[in-house]
């Protein structure tokens, strides 16, 4: 290569072949010395060219120089290593960036849904001006802004019910005011009357008119002190209704000096409305055997159920005409609380027979 024939031959052309030429000139056969190896890839080496008519002879030499694809395919090999190093490093990397990425985005979908758990759990306890704290701009976001609205109109319904029940709490104090306490503080109000008229010329019925005006005003006192004792707020919050019925009965027990039993079969929980409602009806029933029955033993059963729960007020007392006027006002209030919680009730009395007030209500149908 670079010598055209019949120009002189410079063994300088390829690097390293003066050693073999020289060996070869000298009429060395010997393969070691005629053909060397130069770097990883380069082979040179000198071949001597014999006669035809005698092989002893030689007639010329034929340099070379050989480079081999060896390297080549290790250079590939390093490449390909070196790729796919990269591609493995690459990929790795990208999965480290997918985790943290699905990591960080995982928390912030958490951190979000557990603000709505904890607006529902506050709304399920009664408090709706929790509300869901979201201003993304998603599914999730809409999602938390229609359960705030939900929660508003559920707080003002609430609102509402209770305007309601204050204002038929109201009317009914009125009518216990009208019909008992007015009455009798106008009764009293004629007995003393009719005292000031006799004390000079009859003061033997004019004593007798003060006694009967102060029966009265002690009858006055004891309604208003029942009305206070029904105006009380149930002691329901931490307790639930079987602990506040147990401690109204034994504050009754103590006031009347007669027993009273109280049974309970597989307390649950319940809604709470259901709760004050019954505990309020149950304040009323044990009111009206205060005044009325003349009872020596009264027996309270509550049983809940799947579905329902009942209430049963029982007593030896006395028992009455339920169609009689003056028992309407307490049961016609009964009946205006059962009502609120979609219940029943069934009323069971005769005179000298005692009564029963069985009240049903059902638990998951509040209006």
């Amino acid at each position: 290569e670079g010598t055209e024939p019949g120009e002189t031959f410079d063994p300088e052309l390829i690097p390293g072949l003066a050693g073999p030429l020289q060996h070869a000139l000298s009429g060395s056969r010997n393969y070691d010395t005629l053909v060397q190896k130069k770097g990883k890839n380069v082979i040179i080496g000198v071949v001597p060219i014999p006669s035809e008519d005698n092989p002893l002879q030689t007639v010329g030499f034929l340099a070379f120089q050989h480079k081999s694809r060896i390297t080549e395919i290790l250079q590939w090999q390093q490449i390909s290593r070196q790729i796919l190093l990269v591609l493995i490093f690459t990929t790795g990397l990208a999965g480290l960036f997918g985790i943290i990425f699905g990591f960080l985005n995982a928390k912030f979908l958490t951190d979000r849904l557990d603000k709505v758990t904890t607006s529902a759990r506050a709304w399920s306890q009664g408090n709706f001006t929790v509300l869901v704290d979201d201003h993304n701009r998603d599914e999730l976001a809409e999602l938390g802004h229609t359960l705030n609205n939900m929660a508003v109109q559920m707080d003002n319904l609430l609102d509402e019910r209770q305007e309601i029940s204050i204002m038929e709490e109201r009317n009914r104090l009125a009518r216990e005011l009208h019909d008992s306490v007015k009455q009798q503080a106008f009764a009293a109000s004629a007995q003393l009357a009719a005292a000031h008229s006799l004390y000079k010329r009859d003061p033997d019925s004019a004593v007798s008119n003060l006694f009967e005006a102060e029966r009265l005003v002690d009858d006055v006192r004891r309604e208003l002190t029942d009305l206070i004792h029904e105006l009380r707020p149930a002691a329901l919050k931490g307790e639930g209704l079987v602990k506040a019925t147990r401690q109204l009965a034994a504050e009754t027990e103590n006031m009347l000096g007669i027993p009273i039993l109280v049974r309970v079969k597989g307390e649950r929980t319940i809604p709470l409305d259901i709760e004050q409602t019954l505990y309020r009806i149950l304040q009323g029933a044990l009111s009206n055997v205060a005044r009325h029955s003349f009872a020596k033993r009264v027996d309270i059963q509550i049983t809940y159920s799947r579905v329902d729960i009942q209430l049963s007020i029982e007593d030896d007392g006395i028992g009455f005409q339920p169609a009689d006027h003056s028992y309407g006002i307490g049961l016609k209030s009964i009946q205006e609380r059962i009502d609120l919680i979609n219940g029943s009730m069934h009323l069971t009395s005769q005179p000298g027979d005692g009564t029963q007030l069985l009240i049903q209500a059902p638990i998951n149908s509040l209006p």
